[in-house]
């Protein structure tokens, strides 16, 4: 939506800004690869009010997880997720 409207209503970038903080802390694994690739993984996270558990299983959805940190890495000036849309863009690294 930020792209969309063009910042012009920030609700969009803070609800964006405010939820992939917990994501790029609690839900990035690396696994074990051939060859020690540094390939990070987005797993599933569960929260309640005490604590977050989770869980390190791949689903389908991660191959968009790449491209969502590069978008927000240029919408938002944010090099660490220019950064980690090379680590999470593993539709790329698994095909290499």
């Amino acid at each position: 939506m930020s792209l969309l409207l063009g910042s012009w209503e920030p609700v969009y970038d803070d609800l964006y800004k405010d939820s992939m903080d917990p994501v790029e802390k609690d839900m990035l694994f690396r696994q074990m690869l051939p060859g020690n690739r540094d390939v990070l993984f987005l797993g599933t996270a569960k929260a309640n009010q005490d604590s977050i558990a989770f869980k390190p299983e791949e689903q389908h959805l991660r191959y968009f997880a790449g491209g969502m940190f590069l978008l927000s890495g240029w919408l938002f000036s944010r090099p660490d997720h220019e950064y980690l849309e090379r680590k999470t863009n593993t539709s790329v690294h698994l095909r290499l």
